[in-house]
Order: structure tokens, then C-alpha cells, then sequence
């Protein structure tokens, strides 16, 4: 009898996770469903969040081939400036970059949900001014260099900044619409 007790007890639990995990994508899909030019300052400041935490965790976890996996997305930005598409690409690598170095799954995870919801975002603010790409190149310049010099608080600034002038240049960008 208490070997039945013990396989009801993984069941439910086996539910309880499943049910979890559900609930997880179904608020997701709500969140998504429910996105307007009111609430886009949440959703910035919750990526912020987010990627303030994984530079940090990243900057005190960065081993050699880390930084150097880092660099080699900085040099393929740096060589991709005339090309929005390429550069879009390193662009999200530099992020995805961070939170695999930050060694931490969940915030990976919700970095990539934000992510796919900040995309069509930052593709406008790029198709409005290409200058931006500039912009942007020289905010994970900054932030490389603070992950490379171990200087955890100074990476999180310059993320705090570089995420902050995204939300600013697509806000600026649809009130001018």
C-alpha cells in the first residue's frame, strides 16, 4: 500500500508541474495578446531587469573562452554595420551570448520570451535610422568592455543605458506615427 501512495504522490506532482508549465505558456500568450503602446514601458522594464541580472551573473562567471566567444560577436557586429540583417543577428547573440555565460536557465529562458516580444520592436527603430546600429554597437562595445575588465556594476549600468535608449528611440518612433 505505501508503494501506491508513493507512485500517487509522483503522479500528482507529475500534474502539478505540467499544470505549472501550461499555466506558464498561457500567461505568456496573454501577455503577448495584450501588448499596446501603454504597457511597452513594462515590458521594458522588465527585459531590463532581466538582462541586468544576466550581465552581472555573466561578468562574475566569464571564463576565457566566454570572453572570447564575446569578442568574436563584437568584431562580426563590428563588420556588419551596412547590413541590418546581419547585424540584427549578432545583435541577438550578444544577448544570447550573456545569458548562456550567466549560467542560469530561467533567466535565459525569460530573456528569450521577452526577446521575441521586444523583436519587431527594435527591427523598426533599425528600418527607421540606420545610425542606430551605430548607436547600439557603441552600448555593447561598453558593455563587453566592463564584462572583460570583470567590472560587474559598470556592465549593468551600461545595460540599464542601452536598454533604456531602445525603449526611448521605439517610444519616439511611435509618437511621431
Amino acid at each position: 500500500m505505501l508503494s501506491g501512495v508513493g507512485f500517487r504522490i509522483e503522479v500528482l506532482f507529475f500534474k502539478y508541474n505540467m499544470t505549472v508549465f501550461s499555466e506558464f505558456f498561457t500567461k505568456k500568450f496573454r501577455l503577448i495578446s495584450k501588448l499596446s503602446l501603454e504597457n511597452y514601458n513594462e515590458l521594458f522594464d522588465a527585459r531590463i531587469a532581466v538582462e541586468e541580472c544576466i550581465v552581472k551573473m555573466a561578468t562574475l562567471k566569464a571564463a576565457p573562452e566566454d570572453k572570447a566567444a564575446l569578442t568574436d560577436i563584437i568584431e562580426r557586429m563590428t563588420g556588419s554595420i551596412n547590413d541590418v540583417e546581419k547585424f540584427s543577428y549578432f545583435d541577438y547573440a550578444f544577448h544570447d551570448c550573456l545569458g548562456d555565460i550567466s549560467n542560469n536557465s530561467f533567466l535565459k529562458q525569460i530573456l528569450l520570451i521577452l526577446r521575441e516580444t521586444t523583436v519587431s520592436c527594435i527591427q523598426s527603430i533599425y528600418d527607421a535610422d540606420s545610425t542606430n546600429k551605430e548607436k547600439y554597437l557603441e552600448y555593447h562595445t561598453k558593455i563587453w568592455g566592463s564584462l572583460m575588465r570583470g567590472d560587474s556594476k559598470a556592465a549593468v549600468v551600461n545595460m540599464r543605458e542601452h536598454l533604456n535608449g531602445v525603449r526611448d528611440d521605439f517610444l519616439s518612433l511611435q509618437a511621431e506615427k
